[in-house]
C-alpha cells in the first residue's frame, strides 16, 4: 500500500521521473505496483480520490496484459541482450497508440549483459517526454553505477529488510539503528558501519536529521550546516551517497505521512521527528516532492564526480531559494 500511495502522489502532482528501479526480491509486489501505476496513468475514468476505476476497457486490458502502450522485456536465456534494448529504443521512439505516454518494463534488469547495459544507458541519458522506464532488479549491485545514478530506487523486499535488521542487531546496533541500516543500499552499507560502529552511528543520524529539518523548513542556515554538521560525513564518496539515500528515505516516509493516508503509518522511530516538522512547518506534498527531485539530482552530481560538499550546498540553494 505504501508504494501505491507514493506513486499516486507523484502522478497527482506531476512529479514522476522518467526511470525507476524496483529493487528487491518481492516480484509479486513489483508486478502489482507496475500495473497500478500503469492504470493510474492510463485510466480516463478515475474515482474522486484519484484512483483508477478498475472497470473501464483500458483498466481491463491492463489487467489482461493486453495494453499496447506498455512493453515488457524478459531475459533471453540467462541475460537481457543488447538486441532487446535496441528494439526497446526503437519502440520508445514511436507514437503511443491509446494514451499520451508509454511505459517499458525490463524484468530482471540486473541480468543485462555489458552491451545491453551500455545500450540502456544511452536511452536513460536522453529521456523522451512521457516515456517511463521501470527496471525490476533483484540485486541492485549488479546494475552499472551510471545506470543507478539515472534511476530512482524503490525497495520491494520487506522480508529481506527484516533479515538484514536482525544481522545488524547481532552486531550490536540498536533496533532503531538496525532498521535504518537495513534500508540503505547493501553494496555500500559496510563502509558506513566500518566508519560508524554501534556507539557512533547516532551522531550520523542526528546530523542528517538536523540538516533535513532545516531543508524542510527552507532555512538558509542549512547552507552553513553542510560545513558544520555534514562535511565530516562525506568521505569516502560511497558514504556521502548513503547520506543522500538516507535523506531520500526519510523524505519518502514524511511524504506518505503528510498525504493523510490512514492506511500508511510512518516507522515508529520517526513519529516524534515528523510530528515536530509538521507542527513547525506543515510541509506540503509539493515541497516534499521537490526535495525528492533535488536529492536525486544531488546524487547524480556526486556520482558524476562533483564534490559532495558542493553538491549539497547547491541542493540547499535550490530548495531554500
Amino acid at each position: 500500500m505504501m508504494h501505491e500511495t507514493y506513486f499516486r502522489r507523484l502522478v497527482d502532482n506531476n512529479h514522476l521521473v522518467h526511470a525507476y528501479a524496483f529493487t528487491g526480491i518481492n516480484t509479486a509486489e513489483k508486478e502489482k505496483t507496475t500495473e497500478y501505476l500503469l492504470s493510474l496513468l492510463a485510466c480516463q475514468n478515475k474515482t474522486p480520490e484519484g484512483q483508477a476505476c478498475g472497470q473501464c476497457a483500458v483498466c481491463q486490458r491492463i489487467k489482461e496484459g493486453n495494453f499496447p502502450d506498455v512493453l515488457y522485456i524478459e531475459p533471453d536465456g540467462r541475460s537481457v541482450r543488447v538486441d532487446q534494448i535496441r528494439e526497446l529504443k526503437q519502440w520508445v521512439a514511436t507514437t503511443p497508440v491509446e494514451t499520451t505516454f508509454k511505459m517499458a518494463v525490463i524484468q530482471q534488469a540486473d541480468l543485462m549483459n555489458t552491451s545491453a547495459s551500455n545500450a540502456l544507458l544511452t536511452v536513460l541519458e536522453e529521456p523522451v517526454d512521457h516515456v517511463y522506464m521501470i527496471l525490476w532488479v533483484n540485486n541492485q549491485a549488479n546494475l552499472l553505477p551510471t545506470i543507478q545514478s539515472r534511476v530512482q530506487m524503490v525497495g520491494f523486499d520487506e522480508g529481506d529488510y527484516q533479515e538484514k535488521q536482525q544481522i545488524f542487531v547481532e552486531q550490536g546496533y540498536s533496533s532503531a539503528h538496525a532498521f535504518v541500516l537495513s534500508h540503505l543500499p547493501s553494496e555500500n552499507v559496510g563502509l558506513l558501519t566500518a566508519a560508524y560502529p554501534p556507539g557512533d552511528l547516532d551522531q550520523w543520524l542526528r546530523d542528517y536529521h538536523y540538516y533535513y529539518q532545516l531543508l524542510v523548513q527552507c532555512e538558509i542556515q542549512s547552507f552553513v550546516t553542510v560545513e558544520t554538521h555534514i562535511k565530516k560525513h562525506l568521505k569516502p564518496v560511497p558514504v556521502a551517497l548513503l547520506g543522500i539515500d538516507y535523506l531520500l528515505f526519510i523524505n519518502y516516509h514524511l511524504l506518505l505521512k503528510v498525504s493523510n493516508d490512514n492506511e500508511v503509518e510512518a516507522p515508529s522511530m520517526y513519529e516524534q521527528f515528523f510530528n515536530n516538522l509538521i507542527k513547525q512547518k506543515n510541509p506540503s506534498v509539493s515541497l516534499l516532492l521537490d526535495i525528492n527531485q533535488y536529492l536525486l539530482q544531488t546524487k547524480q552530481y556526486i556520482q558524476a564526480n562533483v564534490s559532495p560538499q558542493l553538491a549539497l550546498e547547491q541542493l540547499t540553494i535550490n530548495i531554500c531559494k
